[in-house]
């Protein structure tokens, strides 16, 4: 009896330890934004438009972008300002140049700004978070970006 109960009690703790793993490796970066940049999407949940490949049609940046409409989201035609909806800052920490990622409403560092630490992501700026003060604020409103030693 004492073997059988000691058998179950492995065998719980192992499927516990199993599930765990598992949780853990099923919860993949929920963005592609390639490390030591920051990344801005047109559409929520960091993709652009639908289909194969709408996770990597981003505009990415390592320093600075003064004004977005120079800019189209990669692959695509469409212009980068004012269409952002999903941004993450995939800065790496090594880098002090890219620690804090900075979005404004305006071109050159103009207007209300989002500041998004290394590591940081807003995947839909219609909703108020912890980054983004103010529902829709920034939501197809951003023009330019910057990391915090380029400002």
């Amino acid at each position: 009896m004492k073997r059988k109960i000691a058998s179950a009690m492995i065998g719980a703790l192992l499927l516990s330890g199993a599930g765990a793993a598992m949780a853990g490796s099923a919860s993949a970066a929920p963005h592609t934004c390639p490390s030591g940049n920051a990344c801005l999407w047109g559409d929520p949940s960091y993709k652009t438009g639908v289909g194969s490949g709408a996770t990597s049609r981003w505009i990415k940046f390592e320093r600075k972008i003064p004004n977005l409409a120079s800019f189209s989201y990669a692959g695509t035609s469409v212009n980068g300002a004012n269409t952002a909806s999903s941004i993450a800052n995939n800065g790496t920490a090594a880098d002090p140049e890219t620690a804090t990622a900075y979005f404004y409403v305006s071109p050159n560092k103009g207007g209300a700004s989002i500041r998004l630490p290394k590591g940081q992501v807003s995947g839909d700026l219609r909703k108020a978070s912890g980054y983004v003060p103010v529902a829709n604020q920034f939501n197809d409103n951003i023009e330019s970006a910057y990391f915090s030693a380029w400002r």
